[in-house]
């Protein structure tokens, strides 16, 4: 998986570490029934997708310290594509889970492209976490990562 870096403002016993994302695609139907078709792709970073396939981006993080025994509130994940090129167009996707208040604690969110979703044509993906208190204000602990061009297409 490449890496995915976090930049925080918080003083004390608080760290991130990890950092990682992979982008994962629907495996093509073999048809046959031995071996069964995996779910997904093998290759961990699929840079051409068929826009009818759906696709996963996995984001992975670990969050220790102390001080994290004392947070809380929801990590917001969202992935944004935007279009190389002629025409505009941009889409983003999201996803969140908690914030978990432990001295070690890995973190996995998938955010979920849809197939049909996204037209055909290269993009730029871009990956931003944030950490939202209870009350939706935002934590200075935050991740962007540019994950690079990718490329929707149709299959005759």
């Amino acid at each position: 998986m490449a890496d995915l870096h976090f930049e925080t403002n918080v003083a004390g016993n608080f760290t991130i570490q990890n950092g990682s994302f992979a982008i994962m695609t629907e495996g093509a139907d073999t048809g046959g029934t031995f071996p069964a078709p995996g779910p997904f792709d093998p290759t961990v970073t699929n840079r051409f997708i068929q826009t009818d396939q759906s696709s996963i981006v996995t984001l992975k993080w670990r969050v220790q310290g102390g001080l994290a025994l004392l947070m809380s509130g929801t990590w917001k994940c969202k992935v944004i594509l935007e279009k190389m090129g002629g025409g505009e167009f941009a889409q983003d996707f999201k996803a969140a889970t908690p914030f978990v208040p432990a001295l070690v604690n890995d973190y996995t969110v998938k955010v979920n492209i849809p197939a049909n979703e996204v037209e055909e044509g290269v993009y730029r993906l871009l990956a931003i976490i944030n950490l939202e208190g209870p009350g939706g204000a935002k934590a200075p602990v935050v991740a962007f990562a540019d994950l690079g061009l990718i490329q929707f297409y149709q299959a005759a």
